[in-house]
């Protein structure tokens, strides 16, 4: 047993081509062909010399190989192929049919290291794709010995180069399919010869590539938005992906349709993209933060390209942290959330970043009254190496001057960010991303009071397929978020900034080796550690000048996790999931003691315990089981349930009803403990039609360690914060109704959402007890939230959209009457917390665009869209405030702030 090297076997090789062309003769495959012979004493040679003259087919071999020993071999009615078999193989010898006539006979080891079986079969194919037209795979002059290619790629959008997720690849070799996956990347292994592949993807037209398959390779094949509908069978396929699939509570987003739906200040967004889904909401108009299904807005884990952010918008909540131009998909988990995913209590909000064109260079845009934008992107080194920069600006202050009150048009607003992602190609199989994001804001209320706040991030994501159904993700990631918040007055002038860094790292593994099984595992590592708050001023009046700092603290996390999507039966499908987590809080810190069976406050701490720098000051840790459930009730319809428990170690501290920039991220401590979260979903998922989808969910939700604030706590400049804070629970459950038209000229969606927050915090002591211990709403619970969208295609070029939303008013903690103390004066007494509500908010946006150079062949293209946000003036309360003038009784106020029609025009373009 030994290899044959190429000066061998290449003599054997050209014999039987050259005897291929020789015998012409019809019939049965030599193999195959029943052998009837018997031999005495005959050697090797002289026994395929006789099977020669009985058949047609002609053996080719070294004669060497076949030694000089005698046999006395009986063959009866067995194939040839048996009978080589049994001649052969105690010689360690070892055969293959090169064509109907030609059979080779060599060391065995040597056959399967050189060439294999398939490699003969179709060699007639490779040499037919030498002289075909079409695509070539790999070179002709190094063709696969296996007689079989992988072939690898990546279906794009061939306007802006995003990947498209789910788009169908089907060969012309007999079940030889594949789908692209989350960054739009297929791999399926051909026979080598001439292939042909058909690409499908919803709202596309039908891509067919003819390929001269050699040897592995890359076909890339960008898609160009289709002018009619695809056929049904694959618009059918695409929906039924959501039927079969055992997530629950899952909403995407594409690029398209973040950039279709009307918004604030005629800027496509993310976040209000997300308001418009059935469960999730604001707290009010132009609001930062959201809500999820009962949770509060620290509760939402954000990544962009797999780094954190901590702030999803700019300028107070009136634009979006993402610049659409450079998003690729949006997924916002609210319901099963994937054992990958952890750190936050009620959802994970993943956005993906697309990379930059590799073949050419593209520049993106657009122009409005209130903001702009740039997007470039290209090749730096073609097919390799390619670069995407991104820049956002405002220049909204001039609508602050339309308003017609002094503070408000005295007012400062305004932002700048940018992105910048580096993508480099090592291999087919191994990609490398580095992602940078920064941002600046400022606002400035009259003299009053001002923000600045500014985010940094950096990050790499390195993906690899590691063969044999293995694929793996490193990301590692840095961030820095600083805050800033001053009075500009002269006199009484202050500044105070407080921040956060953080650093992640997370390793992926996905596994499709088993057959019904997709394995997820890997772990998690992340540290926060609080910038030091410092409090200064440099007020005119010297007794009012002061400086001041705290430290604050730190902690780290460790997870390890592991999730199987296991696909049981055509009907049922089942997703178990395991998190591990161990939290650390870290010194330097040092750590106030109370007076035992004492109120916690202030004046009964009786010393501090100091703790080294890397220190262990406390620890937590928590197991977190993941569980979902489908269940394919009909080809078009799917029942899921699903549970999660999860921890959050990190903590929002904001008393106020929509968060700013100053409030602060506080980590786990001996007195403020990680909130856990138990979630429960149950749904019913029905393709109607082809055009018509709809959903229904409930979910119940249980919450413990809730932080809540004592009434009027202080939060800011206090080093002793957790005699502030109050541990609670809280429940959450509701019901989500959708319907979705998918296609046609009008498409839309409908939702209700029925939604219900609640909260009781029960202390030792009446001071830490909210509300005599009965449940009270929490302050983003909005019991009813009504969304309708339509898109109507009024022509090929031009597009109407109308948007319509109504939520049940806020809760509010009001003043109810006011009372007199001596000569003290009147002080106001408020209602239980949270006891009454604002005003219900309902508001209709409308936009229309028309489009221009649409014709695929043209690489210029531009778009106006005319949009009005508010149509009909509605005047929604941001916040309800009360103010008493001189003997006069207590008076309530609302404010708001966008109570009339803003009309918006938007110039975007590609090129």
């Amino acid at each position: 047993m030994f290899p044959v090297r190429t000066r061998i076997l290449c003599p054997l090789i050209l014999s039987a081509l050259f005897c291929a062309i020789s015998f012409q003769i019809l019939g049965q495959r030599p193999l195959d062909r029943i052998v009837n012979a018997s031999y005495r004493d005959q050697t090797v040679e002289q026994i395929l010399t006789d099977l020669e003259k009985k058949d047609s087919a002609r053996f080719f071999f070294k004669k060497e190989w076949l030694g000089t020993g005698t046999y006395s071999p009986i063959f009866r009615n067995i194939t040839l192929r048996r009978a080589l078999d049994t001649l052969l193989q105690p010689l360690g010898l070892g055969f293959l049919e090169y064509d109907r006539y030609s059979i080779i006979i060599a060391k065995e080891a040597a056959l399967k290291e050189r060439y294999g079986q398939a490699y003969w079969e179709n060699r007639r194919a490779l040499r037919e794709a030498v002289v075909a037209q079409g695509l070539a795979v790999g070179s002709k002059d190094a063709a696969s010995k296996t007689g079989k290619a992988k072939i690898t790629g990546r279906v794009t959008d061939a306007q802006d180069n995003s990947a498209i997720v789910g788009a169908i690849i089907r060969s012309d070799a007999a079940g030889v399919n594949t789908t692209t996956d989350a960054a739009g990347d297929y791999e399926l292994e051909l026979p080598v010869g001439l292939r042909k592949l058909q690409i499908d993807a919803t709202g596309y037209d039908t891509k067919t590539l003819t390929l001269r398959v050699f040897n592995d390779g890359r076909v890339d094949a960008p898609l160009f938005k289709g002018s009619v509908l695809l056929q049904e069978i694959t618009v059918r396929d695409a929906q039924n992906r959501k039927i079969r699939s055992t997530q629950i509570g899952l909403l995407e987003l594409s690029a398209k349709q973040i950039k279709e739906a009307t918004s604030l200040m005629g800027e496509a967004d993310v976040i209000k993209s997300l308001l418009t889904l059935p469960g999730v909401s604001a707290v009010g108009e132009a609001s930062a933060g959201y809500n999820v299904r009962g949770g509060a807005s620290d509760q939402n884990l954000i990544l962009q390209d797999g780094m954190l952010l901590l702030n999803s918008s700019h300028a107070l909540g009136f634009f979006s942290t993402f610049n659409a131009d450079v998003v690729k998909k949006v997924d916002l988990y609210k319901g099963q959330i994937p054992a990958q995913f952890g750190g936050r209590l009620s959802s994970v909000l993943d956005v993906q970043l697309k990379e930059g064109d590799k073949e050419k260079w593209v520049y993106n845009g657009g122009i409005g009254p209130f903001s702009g934008r740039l997007t470039v992107e290209g090749p730096i080194v073609k097919d390799q190496t390619s670069i995407l920069i991104g820049v956002r600006a405002t220049y909204s202050d001039w609508i602050l001057k339309q308003v017609n009150d002094y503070n408000v048009s005295h007012s400062q607003m305004s932002f700048s960010d940018w992105n910048a992602k580096l993508t480099h190609v090592f291999s087919p199989a191994a990609t490398l991303s580095v992602s940078a994001y920064q941002s600046a804001d400022h606002f400035q209320y009259s003299t009053a009071y001002g923000f600045n706040w500014k985010t940094q991030l950096y990050g790499l994501e390195y993906r690899q397929n590691l063969g044999s159904g293995y694929n793996n993700l490193l990301s590692a990631s840095y961030g820095d978020m600083r805050n800033e918040t001053y009075s500009p007055d002269t006199l009484f002038n202050y500044n105070l900034k407080n921040g956060l860094q953080h650093i992640r790292v997370k390793d992926r593994v996905l596994a499709t080796v088993f057959k019904g099984h997709t394995l997820t595992g890997g772990f998690e590592w992340s540290l926060y550690e609080a910038h030091p708050e410092i409090y200064s001023r440099t007020a005119t009046l010297a007794q009012s000048a002061g400086y001041g700092s705290i430290n604050k603290d730190k902690g780290n996390e460790f997870s390890l996790f592991i999730n199987d999507d296991i696909e049981l039966s055509k009907k049922w499908s089942v997703a178990l999931g395991l998190r591990r987590t161990i939290y650390r809080q870290l010194g330097a810190a040092g750590v106030n003691q109370y007076a035992p069976g004492q109120l916690r406050d202030s004046t009964n701490i009786v010393g501090v315990t100091s703790y080294a720098d890397g220190q262990t000051v406390q620890s937590y840790s928590g197991l977190e089981p993941r569980f979902a459930l489908n269940y394919v009730v009909a080809p078009d319809a799917s029942i899921k349930l699903s549970y999660n428990r999860l921890f959050q170690y990190i903590h929002l501290i904001s008393n106020t009803a929509t968060s700013t920039p100053v409030d602060v991220w506080q980590v786990s401590t001996p007195y403020i403990q990680p909130e856990r979260s138990d979630n429960f979903s149950l749904g019913y998922f029905k393709n109607v039609s082809d055009e018509w989808e709809a959903s229904a969910e409930t979910y119940f939700k249980w919450l413990d360690h809730t932080v809540e604030y004592k009434d009027f706590a202080s939060l800011l400049r206090n080093n002793h914060l957790e005699t502030e804070l109050l541990s609670g629970v809280g429940k959450a459950y509701g019901a989500e109704f959708f319907v979705k038209k998918n296609k046609g000229a009008m498409t839309g969606s409908l939702s209700y959402t029925y939604a219900r927050t609640l909260r009781r915090t029960i202390g030792a002591y009446v001071e830490e007890t909210i509300n005599q211990g009965n449940w009270y709403p929490a302050a983003y619970d909005k019991p009813h939230t009504v969304n309708a969208e339509m898109h109507w295609r009024v022509r090929k070029t031009q597009t109407l959209a109308v948007f319509f939303t109504y939520s049940t008013g806020r809760p509010i903690t009001a003043a109810t009457s006011d009372y007199l103390i001596g000569a003290d004066g009147l002080y106001p007494d408020f209602s239980a917390r949270n006891n009454y509500r604002i005003a219900d908010y309902h508001r209709m946006d409308i936009s229309y665009t028309v489009a221009r150079g649409e014709i695929r062949t043209k690489r210029y293209h531009s778009s106006l869209t005319f949009s009005i946000y508010n149509v009909y003036g509605r005047k929604n309360p941001f916040s309800v405030f009360f103010k008493q003038e001189r003997d006069q009784p207590l008076q309530a106020y609302s404010l708001s702030l966008l109570g009339s029609p803003l009309p918006s025009v938007t110039y975007n373009f590609h090129f």
